[in-house]
């Protein structure tokens, strides 16, 4: 250990201080594979774990210590208060007091200069996102500037501990009473603070982010030129209040897909970005926030992108006859071999699957459990499928993060892509039925197999694909596509009709 961190006195194991010490680490320092020290005459980041000892050091004064929170989650929550004093540091108060934080479990001590921290304890934990959460809400209640009143800790940038010495002034930094912020210049003060419930942090955000919303959604809705009521939202009905019933959502991982299936729908009509923006918002405004795990800031991004996105690559109907649904999924043979490629038949219904979701939405955001219940198949087994696709290159993955919703850990659903770059060599010539299938129809559990069949059969020979599907498989194929030349029906892009 460096020499200049050394603590200037060694405290016993019955001094107070031990007490104030034990207490300092529960409270802050959740995290410890890295740290700052601030000392006169140096500051310091070390990228390895602190012991006690340099906590003892900043309680003795040698240095004052700063903390980071973890890659995910943090144990405690730091308004940083660099301007607007003590009147600031009321306003962040009240603004917690009326968002249902307990006032005696809000804590202020000074920054041993001119600022102030306002800091409130959680037990066990919570994310990153939900403290970032907590610091919006109150920035909205209390109408601060987030420039005079900065979130800490964050994983990349750390916060100052009380009860050390500040590195210029000398100044002890003490904990203020919130009431008179006086200080109480007693170390042992810290032992008696208490910690937040996840649970109740829970309760607070998710009626608060839903309040927060209500009032951007008036100001949306009733602030742009565009009227809700004259948008179309479907070609199938004039009524709004069905089209909203029939897509509600019912379950937890869906907001996502769900709000790319109406901005298509409505562009479909001709909406344009900002009518698209507007009825994913009066959408949103509709849904029980039981099923809506993301912040409010969450879900505007979603419908900035989205709306976007449709506008860019939804092209307008030109007639009412339009199938609503979605238009030909188009498979060629450059492509099917990332399909056949995969070594088992979970992992190539649910590679179709999943470039099939890619095809319609340019990506695909899904959770395990609606991949096993489209295919047909148990939750472990789309995990261990979508791992074997992952590790082949077969489709791309972008991990969803965890957070803390609706009082359980929640896993975010995962995002999928197709490779950039397509490797792969396409069937010969001899090996294929057609060099493209186009497939029009519901992609859900009760036709999945069907279009599996379909997809596979419509492009390859039963000699190429025995070299690849279980005879099962094989058998299913041929069974498709002998009723598919029964009913006549033309499936082939570009080619005869059967």
């Amino acid at each position: 250990m460096d020499q200049r961190l050394q603590p200037k006195v060694a405290l016993g194991q019955n001094c107070p201080t031990s007490d104030a010490l034990a207490a300092l680490k529960d409270r802050y320092c959740f995290y410890r594979q890295k740290y700052v020290v601030m000392a006169p005459a140096y500051t310091k980041t070390c990228l390895h774990y602190f012991t006690d000892n340099v906590l003892r050091s900043h309680l003795d004064g040698a240095y004052a210590l700063c903390v980071f929170a973890g890659e995910k989650v943090t144990k405690f929550i730091s308004f940083d208060v660099d301007a607007g004093g003590k009147a600031m540091v009321r306003k962040i108060i009240d603004a917690l007091d009326v968002l249902g934080f307990p006032k005696d479990k809000i804590y202020v001590s000074t920054s041993g200069r001119k600022g102030y921290h306002v800091d409130m304890f959680f037990d066990p934990f919570i994310y990153n996102d939900k403290a970032k959460n907590i610091y919006d809400l109150v920035m909205w209640k209390a109408e601060a500037d987030p420039k005079k009143v900065e979130f800490r800790p964050t994983h990349t940038q750390a916060i100052k501990l009380p009860l050390g010495v500040h590195a210029k002034t000398g100044n002890r930094c003490w904990f203020l009473d919130t009431g008179t912020l006086l200080p109480i210049e007693d170390l042992t003060y810290i032992c008696n603070t208490q910690c937040i419930a996840r649970e109740r942090v829970a309760e607070i955000l998710k009626f608060w982010n839903r309040i927060r919303w209500n009032e951007r959604y008036a100001d949306m809705i009733c602030g742009g030129s565009a009227d809700l009521g004259n948008i179309r939202l479907d070609y199938d009905t004039d009524d709004k209040d069905l089209y909203f019933a029939k897509h509600r959502l019912t379950a937890q991982g869906t907001r996502h897909d769900m709000m790319v299936q109406i901005a298509r729908d409505v562009r479909l009509c001709g909406a344009n970005r900002y009518q698209i923006a507007k009825v994913l918002t009066g959408w949103y405004y509709r849904q029980d926030p039981i099923y809506i795990d993301s912040s409010p800031d969450e879900v505007a991004y979603d419908i900035e992108e989205i709306a976007g996105w449709a506008e860019d690559n939804v092209p307008i109907a030109k007639n009412r006859r339009v199938r609503r649904e979605r238009s030909p999924i188009v498979f060629n043979k450059h492509e099917i071999n990332y399909i056949l490629m995969a070594p088992t038949s979970a992992a190539r219904k649910v590679a179709l699957l999943l470039w099939t979701y890619c095809k319609i939405y340019g990506a695909s955001h899904i959770s395990y459990e609606a991949i096993a219940n489209t295919i047909g198949c148990a939750t472990a087994t789309a995990q261990s499928a979508v791992a074997v696709l992952v590790k082949n290159h077969i489709i791309s993955k972008e991990s969803g993060g965890l957070h803390f919703g609706g009082g359980r850990l929640v896993k975010k659903a995962n995002t999928y892509f197709i490779p950039k770059n397509n490797t792969l060599a396409c069937p010969a010539d001899a090996w294929l039925v057609a060099e493209e299938y186009e497939y029009v129809g519901e992609i859900n559990k009760e036709h999945f197999q069907e279009y599996y069949c379909k997809v596979l059969g419509g492009l390859c020979t039963d000699e190429y694909l025995a070299k690849f599907l279980t005879k099962p498989e094989l058998a299913e194929v041929q069974k498709a596509r002998m009723c598919e030349h029964e009913t006549d029906e033309p499936t082939v892009s570009g080619g005869p009709a059967a």
